[in-house]
């Protein structure tokens, strides 16, 4: 049973959330902002209604993640949901799965947009693995941002290179010294 029918990308404009994806970020973000103020606010009884609304909004993200296709922007979402709850793990993934989601989509790495978005997910997943300091998570996190910059670079060269091979350049740069300093 599918909970709702979710629109292809393709039939909207990139710069454009399609309603499904507005809907769902609007829920999450008016049930997170509903349980900081029955947290601020100490009231046990709008805390714990908050919190089956949170233990729903994870069952809701959870069976679309299951249902559907797979959309980049509802890895997106979810990770954003896991981090606020503290759910580190689970961002990770959600954030692997959402750079897996980007990367399978056809020449993405000739698509500005595409491009960009594939850089701030990446800068996302380095965040995360310099945060937990493993040396071989951050191993991995190298790998990945060198792959993504060798893909725009071979894909752009016979043009001006996006900024963004900038970025990831120095982010590899900040990451080996990282690795190095965790030896």
């Amino acid at each position: 049973m599918e909970l709702i029918n979710l629109k292809a990308r393709r039939n909207s404009s990139d710069d454009i959330p399609t309603l499904e994806e507005k809907v769902i970020r609007a829920i999450m973000g008016g049930s997170l902002h509903s349980f900081r103020n029955a947290r601020a606010s100490s009231d046990k009884i709008a805390l714990d209604s908050s919190k089956r609304t949170l233990t729903r909004l994870r069952d809701l993200l959870d069976q679309l993640k299951s249902s559907t296709k797979s959309e980049s922007w509802l890895y997106e979402i979810s990770a954003t949901f896991n981090e606020e709850m503290g759910l580190m793990e689970d961002v990770l993934d959600d954030l692997m799965k959402e750079y897996r989601t980007l990367q399978s989509v056809k020449c993405w790495e000739n698509d500005t947009a595409s491009i960009s978005k594939m850089t701030s997910l990446v800068k996302e997943i380095y965040a995360y693995h310099k945060t937990a300091g493993v040396k071989e998570g951050l191993v991995k996190c190298k790998f990945l941002i060198n792959g993504v910059s060798k893909k725009v670079c071979r894909a752009n060269c016979d043009s001006d290179m996006p900024k963004e091979v900038a970025e990831l350049n120095d982010l590899l740069l900040e990451i080996e010294n990282i690795i190095s300093d965790v030896n």
